[in-house]
C-alpha cells in the first residue's frame, strides 16, 4: 500500500510541480469530485489536509468503482 500511495503522489506531483499543497479546485479534479465536496470531506474530517500525500492516500484507500 506505502508503494500505491508513493506512486500516485509521484504522479500528482508530476501534474503541479514545485508545490506540496494543493489547492481546492486541484484537489477536486484528482480526487473527480465538486469543490464543495472536498470542502465538506475537510470539514467531516475525511480528508486530513490538501497535501499531495493526504489526496493520494485517500485515492488509494477509496478506489474508483466500476459500474457496469
Amino acid at each position: 500500500m506505502k508503494e500505491q500511495i508513493k506512486s500516485v503522489s509521484r504522479y500528482i506531483k508530476s501534474k503541479y510541480p514545485g508545490r506540496y499543497t494543493l489547492k481546492i479546485a486541484q484537489a477536486a479534479n484528482e480526487l473527480n469530485m465538486e469543490k464543495e465536496r472536498v470542502k465538506d470531506m475537510i470539514s467531516k474530517k475525511l480528508l486530513s489536509s490538501l497535501s499531495i500525500k493526504a489526496v493520494a492516500t485517500f485515492i488509494v484507500n477509496n478506489p474508483p468503482r466500476k459500474i457496469v
